[in-house]
């Protein structure tokens, strides 16, 4: 399972226009979205993925709509998941967690797919896309450096209140 671009950034932006924290690139990401639709036409024309949607409910939701469609679970690496230094640095500013960003923030517009295992060269040789994590039989799961749980379910609320 892959992403591509970053995580958490729109989230983040978001968050500092509310807090006027003035952190204008990740406003920037927030109030101007870059749908990634060039990597998504590639990937398309090289028929790499088996499934793909773009991400704008938060990780942690696209994933279930992702999985779900196919009757299939997920294993997320937390410590692979792309969090750009930006987000790390507003995080360690206003003492916010990057990986609760990164998991639940949406609007990011990235976007997440699935591969067959003997495609994986194939988008790693396209070098914008991150591994995150694999398709597995059922269930869904997250492995941090304290191990493994359940991936937590915290869908992006588009109008709802920080």
């Amino acid at each position: 399972m892959f992403v591509t671009g970053t995580l958490g950034d729109s989230a983040a932006g978001l968050i500092s226009l509310r807090r006027r924290s003035e952190m204008r690139a990740l406003e920037r990401r927030h109030l101007r979205p870059r749908p990634q639709v060039e990597i998504g036409l590639v990937l398309a024309e090289r028929r790499i993925p088996t499934a793909m949607l773009d991400m704008s409910d938060g990780l942690s939701r696209d994933v279930r709509n992702l999985c779900d469609a196919s009757g299939r679970g997920a294993h997320v690496e937390a410590g692979a998941l792309p969090i750009s230094r930006s987000v790390r640095r507003f995080c360690a500013r206003t003492g916010l967690d990057p990986l609760t960003l990164a998991l639940h923030g949406g609007e990011d517009y990235g976007l997440l797919f699935a591969v067959s295992p003997r495609k994986v060269p194939a988008v790693a040789e396209l070098g914008k896309c991150h591994r995150i994590g694999t398709i597995v039989e059922h269930g869904y799961h997250l492995r941090t450096d304290a191990g493994v749980e359940p991936l937590p379910d915290g869908a992006w609320r588009h109008f709802g209140v920080e």
